[in-house]
């Protein structure tokens, strides 16, 4: 069945020679052009700049800058970008608008976020990582029954089902950027909070062993048998070679007037500000 076509929407010229409903505009001729009639495309752009304007009214910024920063950050189809479980109206307790992002996160620190599946508290917004276990059915019928998952929870406020209806979506005015997030507990209430499960404290780390600073800009530090480990570059993950120092030069070669260091098995001299004291020698 072919769908009668809705009228374009009549624009200010603003808007109209904005970029984002100009790549939006194109979008939608394209896919009048490809598909005609197959979904009422010009119906999703009216509503895309009826939703951007109800943004500017609740915000104070404009219809052309929201409009202009969603399609920035749009990265698929308009058809499933511009609706209400992406771009919800700014209303009731389940939005909540900021303008700037410190602003955002001092509102939600300390307490985690609920997790919609397991109500267990995460760090994480968007991943649960609460460690709880959530309760499965197992059995069809009379056999079927209640028990712990083996796995820990791991709902994702991304996935299918989103936030189960029990999330909230986010709006930083000065990023002109919504998402939707597990709420945060500080948002609940003192009752609420305290008959549900607390966020854990994280796990001790062990005390790193400590390397004695030495200095980058001097081979003074490093001593003759001090073992030490080489790296090209200052910045690389591993170490390109590990031996004893065996000669030490604070002024430098003739080719160079840095630091330098010879260390055993290694050809050649090596900078001192690229190598790390791993033993003190005797």
């Amino acid at each position: 069945m072919t769908r009668t076509k809705t009228p374009d929407p009549i624009v200010s010229d603003e808007i109209a020679n904005s970029e984002g409903y100009k790549k939006l505009k194109a979008a939608v001729d394209e896919d009048e052009k490809k598909s005609p009639g197959f979904h009422d495309y010009t119906e999703k752009l009216i509503w895309a700049l009826a939703r951007a304007k109800h943004y500017a009214e609740k915000t104070g910024l404009s219809q052309v800058a929201i409009l202009d920063s969603w399609e920035k950050q749009r990265s698929y189809w308009y058809m499933n970008f511009y609706q209400d479980a992406e771009l919800p109206l700014i209303e009731g307790d389940s939005v909540k608008v900021f303008d700037v992002v410190e602003d955002l996160h001092k509102s939600v620190a300390g307490f985690g976020f609920r997790c919609p599946a397991c109500d267990g508290a995460s760090r994480d917004p968007y991943a649960c990582d609460s460690g709880i276990k959530r309760m499965v059915t197992k059995g069809k019928g009379k056999k079927a029954k209640l028990v712990e998952d083996d796995k820990a929870c791991d709902w994702k406020v991304y996935g299918l089902f989103r936030d189960l209806g029990k999330g909230v979506y986010v709006f930083v005015k000065a990023e002109m950027r919504g998402q939707r997030v597990f709420k945060p507990i500080a948002w609940e209430t003192e009752e609420e909070r305290a008959s549900k499960p607390k966020l854990k404290p994280l796990p001790k780390k062990e005390t790193e062993a400590t390397v004695p600073p030495i200095s980058e800009t001097s081979a003074a530090g490093f001593t003759i048998n001090d073992e030490v480990g080489y790296k090209s570059m200052k910045d690389d993950a591993d170490f390109q070679h590990k031996g004893l120092v065996i000669e030490v030069y604070p002024e430098g070669i003739p080719s160079s007037k840095e630091p330098m260091l010879k260390i055993a098995g290694k050809s050649g001299v090596v900078l001192a500000s690229h190598c790390t004291l791993l033993k003190r020698g005797s």
